[in-house]
């Protein structure tokens, strides 16, 4: 047996062949070398067999790529990039110049055709939502709209700065980098390996269909066995890699960063969906901007792949950035080792054991004292923390001692002589701020298993200062695997940083300047890597190769000088890969390049002979003082090095920091001022963010109300005195962290607070208006007078800019699409109301999930919206809910429907409110709300009566109000269960249970009453009550019995079957899906049944129908009636 397994492996090896795709290739070539290159990776990946390897040389292709592929355990294939993270996928292309639109502040408008599935801001890692239409855009921050029919896209930046300067790139291919799939006839795509490639672009703007689980990913795999992923990188994207039902599967040393989908809510970044045995190792993932409470995570979720292999993998030596270590479903279990969880949103949703860091501030004293370097995401102890290890990491420092132990910051080496003398394979040697008047020469030489790194800590500036006298800066002669990362290297007499006949050295983040003869000199050696670095004022070349094969130039900054800047002989330009440099413009007569031994005058003449530098640039570095080195060399935020390097990064040795500065308030203005109102609106233009409304009858404005984070800000006043002098202005107590690319940590204090502004005045009206009734129809026109029906407006939106205190909006049949502001408030004798016409239908529709909020309230008072329905409206945790209220106050949702039956996917909740008092839900019917129909955070008098919660994916609401003197009423409300899984959940969470004022209810449950869950709280009596669970903390459940001895609440409220049409009777716990989906939400298949208001209606004819107090239960029929219309 064993002879013919030998026989059978040797077989496939013999058969084995490697297939090359090059920028330049052919697809009718036959791909079996560089020089017969496929020209795509799709045409290379289709041709694989069992033992085959893809090598795909660098540079970058737009595609995507589906294939169905699989080798063998004895002969895998291999899809891989000749060199890691020189080969990139694209989903999308650069944006085209974009220009304002007339009249328009911070919206810009540029001419492109083709569907935009979604934009990325490359400069800040920033995917923009779609919106319907530019007005949308011009009041929201990171923001698209596209008119298909014009042919034009519209875009507001994350800072409302011009778009030209941000690195946009437009997503077009609605699909994955690569999708790998089962073979047909088989149940497993196995035995692949995937190394070295880089993803980027692929998103889509509608709710896509599978595989991908209602996502687009860089790179994913379906149903994978015995699949590696290794060292690549995905970002950008609706999400980054994604593994269904993975089985032996490993993915390591890969990263994934700002990956956010519009669909997707769990593990953008890095998912394992149903493992088993499964590893994740070494991988980093980070959310960047707005990916929700668990979307950044890396990932196990779901059931088990197969029912015979353990539902467990394993997590190790992960880094999470801003996001958790998410481990649940049948995952739950599996083992965590060594990973890192880190930032303001860090987590581990399984509890980790002590090899673990959760750590939420890493950038404190304390951490900087404890860690490696946390800054740079290197959380190994040092030696001197309370629970050292035993890490191969030391530390240099001007105040240090070389007869120190060197393994702590305390324990510190003086110089960088004894450091390079001292390292061995695996050392990292971390050099902190000060100059160091020194050459740093490594005795030893690392591995390709365990290099030796010499760099910066954190953000220090490290200076390598020669005087003018010492040769050389970094002496690299005879030495291999080294990296050298951070320094600021200056002022030697021959070399900055010089290498000779080693190989596999690393040159990163450095910058060189003032050399008397080359900036960096490399000869006979194999594999360099020379990236990210600023070169300038060098009396020779920038760089020299000499006799260097396979080197990779990448990031750099060549500044002129009195030789080429980047020069190179025959042997060191056969396989040279130079990209994503910058040349900036300088006067001389100095040829940009020497290769070879001929001289190129310019990038483009270069780029020509030799397809070289195919994304380089020539633009000015632009940097923010005109003597950069003072300065930081700091860039400005229009400088077009920055997100235009690999991974979004940054051209040259930048880091992305943040600095405190005051926030911007611009465009205050007077909205309206009624005889008891007034509306003050404002914008935060260059981020989300909390202000202040300051008024008062006196100049000091001693009132204030805050208003929620947004770019724009709308809040009204109510209660005012008629015929009154106000003053008012805004303040911003917070300073904003502005996004700042410097080459170490810029010089500068926090920022002072912003000086309170002058106020301004205005004097209410000595009567009030005379009530008007504006008319919405779907053939209105929003140029109309809107005082008629035949004069109609097109838009609710529309209608909401103008109503003010006492006026109605009548809205007429038909289906709205749009999102509404609304931006006035009524007063306590003159309320505004949004109402649908009497015996009309009307249907507030998202866009078949594009959108995900109907009505916006912030700051508003004595509003009422009524008799709408609500359908087709998108989840994602971090966008807001069907209706959204912040502040305000006597606020009313009267006799409003929503339908969030969808198929698949989650539906956003009904309602959300925060910190509004006296808000009014009645006679409402929420169908399938995620996690609930209504959720209310700190709501003084919020009551709930006559409503009817249904099927609901969580529970039916939740409400926490922090003290019992927030008053929650709940009266004659119909509470049907949760969807089957979700009956162990508590129908209502609450708390304080003390803030319950609660009775007359109907609970229609899948289990009886002894035996299901009622409300969960934390609090009972001022106790703090449940336990700290996976992921969460769980309050403790009560039943209806515990609820009536420990709060004195429902004491009249029942269990039982109200005979509402739409389910005479519920499915048991656990029903299967599809048969939930077609009994309880009337799915045939095809399409779901219509529902209304009469499906939830109470059969008047069973016990439990009407109250104690006569009243009904659930829906009131009277409210419904010709005469109540």
């Amino acid at each position: 047996m064993k002879a013919l397994l030998l026989l059978f492996t040797l077989g496939a090896s013999l058969q084995a062949a490697e297939y090359f795709t090059a920028r330049n290739g052919n697809d009718a070539a036959d791909g079996r070398s560089e020089k017969t290159a496929f020209a795509t990776v799709s045409k290379g990946v289709s041709t694989l067999q069992p033992g085959d390897t893809l090598t795909v040389l660098p540079g970058t292709y737009f595609e995507t790529v589906t294939a169905k592929i699989s080798g063998t355990p004895e002969a895998p294939i291999t899809i891989r990039a000749q060199r890691p993270g020189t080969v990139l996928l694209r989903g999308d292309v650069d944006a085209p110049a974009f220009r304002l639109v007339e009249g328009m502040k911070r919206t810009y408008v540029a001419d492109f055709k083709p569907r935009v599935e979604g934009i990325a801001e490359r400069s800040a890692l920033r995917l923009y939502e779609p919106l319907s239409s530019a007005a949308e855009v011009e009041r929201t921050n990171a923001t698209y709209y596209q008119d298909d029919a014009a042919g034009r896209v519209y875009v507001h930046t994350s800072d409302s700065a011009p778009p030209d300067g941000r690195a946009l790139a437009l997503s077009v291919t609605n699909g994955f980098g690569i999708l790998l799939v089962a073979p047909t006839g088989t149940k497993t795509v196995h035995d692949v390996v995937v190394d070295g490639l880089s993803f980027t672009g692929y998103q889509s703007r509608e709710f896509p269909t599978e595989p991908g689980s209602r996502n687009r990913w860089g790179l994913a795999v379906v149903n994978g066995e015995r699949v590696t992923v290794r060292r690549c990188s995905s970002f950008l994207n609706s999400g980054g890699i994604y593994l269904l039902a993975p089985i032996h599967c490993l993915v390591e040393d890969c990263h994934a960063f700002a990956n956010i989908s519009r669909f997707q809510v769990v593990g953008n970044n890095i998912i394992g969906w149903g493992v088993s045995e499964t590893t994740f190792r070494r991988n980093v993932v980070e959310a960047i901007w707005g990916a929700g409470a668990s979307a950044g995570d890396i990932t196990f979720y779901g059931g088990p792949a197969r029912k015979d292999i353990s539902p467990l993998g394993t997590m190790e030596d992960n880094v999470a950035i801003n996001a958790g270590i998410m481990i649940k479903g049948s995952a739950e279990g599996s083992e965590q080792h060594r990973n890192a969880s880190v930032g303001a949103i860090a987590y581990y949703y399984q509890k980790p054991d002590t090899t673990n860091v959760l750590l939420r501030d890493f950038e404190n004293a304390q951490a900087q004292q404890t860690y490696a370097d946390p800054l740079n995401h290197d959380f190994r102890l040092q030696a001197d923390a309370p629970a050292s290890g035993a890490a191969n990491v030391f530390f240099v420092s001007p105040t240090g001692d070389d007869a120190a132990a060197g393994n702590a910051l305390k324990t510190a080496w003086r110089t960088l002589a004894h450091a390079a003398k001292t390292a061995q394979a695996g050392d990292t040697i971390y050099v902190t701020a000060g100059e160091y008047h020194e050459t740093l020469a490594p005795a030893q030489s690392g591995t390709a298993e365990k290099p030796i790194r010499f760099a910066r800590r954190g953000h220090d500036c490290v200076i390598l200062d020669g005087g003018g006298k010492l040769p050389v800066g970094v002496d690299l002669k005879e030495r291999s695997h080294v990296t050298v990362t951070g320094f600021v290297v200056r002022n030697f007499a021959r070399a900055s940083i010089e290498a000779q006949g080693g190989e596999a050295v690393r040159m990163e983040n450095m910058i060189v300047t003032g050399s008397a003869g080359d900036g960096v000199s490399l000869a006979l050696t194999r594999e360099a890597i020379f990236t990210h670095n600023l070169i300038r004022h060098c009396r020779g070349a920038d760089l020299r190769l000499a006799n260097c094969p396979l080197a990779t130039v990448t990031a750099n900054i060549f500044e002129a000088g009195k030789e080429a800047r980047l020069q190179c002989d025959a042997a060191s330009l056969t396989e040279l890969w130079s990209d994503a440099n910058a040349f900036p413009p300088a006067s001389g007569s100095s040829p940009l390049v020497v290769a070879a031994g001929k001289s190129y005058a310019s990038l483009s003449a270069w780029q020509k002979a030799t397809a070289q530098d195919p994304g380089s640039i020539t633009a000015a570095e632009k940097y923010r003082d005109a003597s950069a080195e003072p300065a930081d060399f700091a860039l400005r935020t229009d400088s077009p090095l920055i997100g235009r390097a690999p991974d979004a990064s940054a051209i040259g040795p930048f880091l992305r920091l943040h600095v405190d500065r005051p926030l911007p308030v611009e465009d205050l203005t007077l909205h309206d001022t009624g005889a008891a109102t007034a509306t003050v609106e404002w914008s935060t233009p260059t981020r989300r963010a909390e202000s202040t409304l300051e008024w008062g009858e006196d100049p000091t404005c001693p009132n204030k109300v805050t208003s929620s984070a947004t770019v724009f800000h709308t809040v009204s006043l109510t209660n005012l005195h008629p015929g009154t002098k106000y003053y008012y202005r805004v303040s911003s107590p917070k300073p904003e962290g502005e996004l700042v690319f410097a080459s170490y940590a810029v010089s500068s204090s926090a920022a002072a607070a912003a000086a309170a502004p002058p106020p301004q005045s205005f004097q209410t009206a000595a009567q009030p208006a005379a009530p008007r009734t504006f008319h919405v129809a779907t053939t209105g026109d929003d140029h109309h007078s809107g005082l008629s029906e035949a004069d109609a407006f097109r838009t609710v939106a529309h209608a909401a800019e103008l109503a003010r205190a006492g006026d109605t909006v009548l809205i007429h049949a038909g289906t709205y699409e749009e999102t509404v502001v609304i931006r006035s408030s009524g007063s306590e004798v003159a309320p505004i109301t949004f109402r649908s016409a009497p015996g009309e239908t009307v249907w507030m529709d998202g866009s078949n999930r594009f959108r995900s909020t109907a009505f916006r309230m912030a700051d508003k008072h004595y509003i009422t919206i009524d008799g709408l329905h609500f359908h087709h409206f998108r989840y994602a945790p971090d966008l807001s809910p069907i209706i959204q209220i912040n502040g305000g106050s006597h606020l009313t949702i009267r006799r409003c429907f929503h339908d969030g039956r969808e198929i698949s996917g989650y539906v956003p909740a009904f309602v959300i409110a925060v910190e509004t008092e006296n808000l009014t839900l009645e006679n409402d019917v929420m169908i399938n709300g995620m996690g609930e129909g209504l959720t209310a955070f700190r709501c003084p008098d919020l009551t709930v009566r006559h409503c009817v919660f249904y099927n609901n994916f969580i529970r039916a609401l939740t409400v926490l109000q922090y003290t019992p003197k927030r008053a929650l009423n709940l009266s004659h409300n119909l509470f049907c269960d949760n969807l089957p899984q979700k009956y162990n959940n508590s129908l209502l969470r609450v708390s304080p249970l003390a803030s319950l004022h609660s009775d007359d209810n109907v609970y229609f449950a899948r289990l009886k009453a002894a035996d299901r869950h009622l409300v969960e709280t934390n609090d009972i009596h001022g106790k703090t009550v449940g336990h700290q669970g996976q992921g969460q903390y769980y309050g403790e459940n009560l039943m209806l019995a515990d609820v009536q001895k420990l709060a004195e609440q429902e004491k009249n409220s029942r269990f039982g079957n109200p005979g509402i049409r739409v389910a005479p009777e519920l499915l048991a716990a656990n029903a299967a899906q599809m048969e939930w989906q077609k009994v309880e939400l009337h799915w045939d298949g095809k399409q779901f049944a219509p529902l209304d208001f009469a499906d939830f209606m109470s059969d008047g004819n069973t016990p439990i129908a009407h109250a104690a107090d006569g009243e009904a239960n659930g829906l009131d029929p009277r409210a419904f009636s010709a005469s109540a219309q």
